[in-house]
């Protein structure tokens, strides 16, 4: 072939390499734009899908956004039990759209009728006291407790209200007792408050008008001012447990929805792009920390997510939270306490400690590729673990990558990845499933 003609060959495979990738970048940039609709469309639908399934939205087609987006609707199943053993009616809808316009207009109303009730009872209820104070509904406590008010009052569970179930799984117990910060050890603790519902305080009155929305309040406040977890999906799992119902079940959604309207929660949807995955979150506001004094007499923990974001100072902050947060729940369902350390870290921004039985590892989070200047850090974390590194990455790439780094530098250690943590779905996770991918 002669040299011209190698020359305009050589052109015209440039230029098709600069199509496709141009093809390519504009792919992936319509791709970013969907997730982005869906989440704003119908973010509660769109992540409990994720969940159920962590291959979406990588592997669906144009033809499938268009049919997510032409049915975003609610569960076609309503069948199950409801939160506290009620029994859900199924019924099945002929048109999705139109059923969840329907749907969200009654909803509307319903909180129209809510808020006027809500103003005649408070009417009634001050009208013997003149000058009595008005509470709303994110009324904070009174700092100071009555004259002899000790301890945790009780009240008595009503009949329609169905106790929570006490695990008889001996794993669970097992371990909820070896490692009490674990996923199992705070579901024990939950089963344990849940056995005896608090009576609301005066200053509560409106919030706890209905009693059965009260105990899934107060459930809740409970979880994330004890134990400091903060994600949607370990949150839903533990109330779901507790209560003996199906996990998603709407009045979970429900409560954490209202809890957030009342300024008692904080949420966000923080994103993990190197992973495609995008997570809720939750933190008590100062109201949901006056909420959980009033009804346990103690200050609430800090949050896994307020600790890291005190320490965490990256330009890509959100996603090393985002990653550590998915990492704490993971960790912890498989039967690891966790624990955010807020120590400055050489080579990382965020730093972790998993404990089981005997097993006490300070582990590192890596989100970008090392460099042959990192070896120092490297050597420091596996001096804080009696010789051995322990990290998670954000891919199975990343984690060979960096598995590869460490054995150059006579390193022996423990690794993970988010994305093949995560994979197998929350809800199908258990004692028996491993936390570390490798180990040399």
């Amino acid at each position: 072939m002669l040299p011209q003609q190698n020359r305009i060959f050589d052109d015209l495979y440039e230029v098709e390499r600069n199509k496709r990738k141009a093809a390519e970048s504009g792919t992936q940039d319509l791709m970013d734009l969907l997730r982005v609709i869906a989440m704003r469309m119908d973010g509660l639908h769109y992540e409990q899908m994720c969940k159920e399934d962590p291959t979406i939205p990588a592997r669906w087609s144009i033809f499938d956004w268009k049919k997510y987006f032409l049915s975003i609707q609610p569960p076609a199943s309503n069948s199950g039990n409801d939160w506290g053993g009620h029994t859900r009616n199924s019924k099945p809808a002929d048109n999705f759209a139109e059923e969840n316009i329907h749907l969200r207009a009654a909803k509307a109303k319903l909180q129209e009728q809510l808020d006027e009730a809500q103003v005649e009872l408070m009417k009634i209820k001050n009208a013997p006291t003149r000058n009595a104070k008005k509470h709303k509904l994110t009324a904070v406590p009174a700092a100071n407790t009555p004259p002899g008010d000790q301890g945790i009052p009780k009240s008595t569970v009503k009949n329609d209200e169905a106790l929570p179930i006490t695990t008889t799984d001996p794993a669970l117990a097992a371990q909820a007792l070896k490692e009490p910060s674990s996923y199992a050890g705070i579901l024990m603790d939950f089963q344990k408050f849940l056995l005896h519902p608090v009576q609301p305080p005066e200053e509560y009155a409106l919030l706890s008008s209905d009693g059965r929305s009260w105990q899934r309040y107060t459930g809740i406040i409970y979880l994330l001012g004890k134990w400091g977890i903060t994600s949607k999906i370990e949150i839903d799992a533990l109330v779901a447990q507790a209560n003996g119902i199906s996990s998603g079940s709407g009045s979970i959604r429900n409560t954490l929805e209202r809890l957030a309207e009342y300024k008692y929660l904080h949420t966000q949807v923080l994103v993990m792009d190197k992973i495609g995955v995008a997570l809720r979150f939750y933190r008590l506001t100062e109201e949901g920390r006056a909420l959980y004094k009033a009804i346990t007499r103690e200050d609430a923990a800090e949050s896994e997510w307020t600790r890291l974001d005190k320490h965490t100072t990256s330009d890509s902050s959100e996603e090393n939270t985002c990653a550590c947060l998915a990492f704490a729940m993971h960790a912890r369902r498989r039967g690891w306490g966790f624990r955010v350390l807020t120590g400055e870290g050489i080579l990382f921004t965020a730093n972790m400690q998993v404990k089981r039985d005997q097993e006490n590892f300070n582990v590192r989070l890596v989100l970008k590729p090392l460099s042959s200047g990192d070896a120092a850090g490297l050597h420091v974390l596996a001096e804080e673990n009696g010789g051995r590194v322990a990290f998670c990455t954000a891919t199975e790439e990343m984690r060979k990558d960096l598995v590869q780094f460490c054995r150059q530098q006579n390193l022996p250690g423990l690794a993970t990845d988010l994305a093949s943590l995560m994979a197998p779905g929350y809800t199908k996770l258990n004692l028996t499933d491993e936390l570390w991918k490798e180990s040399w």
